[in-house]
């Protein structure tokens, strides 16, 4: 839908994100990054909760150091200095969680 109409939808994959205008009173002037931020901040909505449980698979199934076509959060590399063109390369690491050694 148009922002003149209050409401602004993203889409990620097969899933579409909506954000009221009113619930936010900067939300119309806010650019494709900060409604990415936004979508990060609430971990607990159906949309990241469907996506992370989809990622987690998929990355599992991930070799342990993989070569990414692209940032899953292209905002925050982007906050530490990430351009998308020739010469950066993201790789995804596989971190050994737990299982702690006495």
């Amino acid at each position: 839908l148009p922002i003149s109409q209050g409401r602004s939808r993203i889409l990620f994959g097969h899933s579409a994100v909506q954000f009221q205008a009113s619930a936010h009173p900067s939300l119309a002037t806010m650019g494709a990054y900060k409604y990415l931020e936004e979508m990060w901040r609430k971990k607990q909505s159906d949309v990241m909760r469907f996506l992370a449980r989809l990622r987690t698979w998929e990355f599992r199934q991930l070799p342990a150091v993989h070569r990414c076509s692209r940032p899953t959060r292209p905002d925050k590399a982007r906050k530490v200095g990430y351009k998308a063109k020739q010469g950066y390369l993201v790789y995804r690491v596989r971190v050994k969680r737990g299982d702690r050694k006495k």
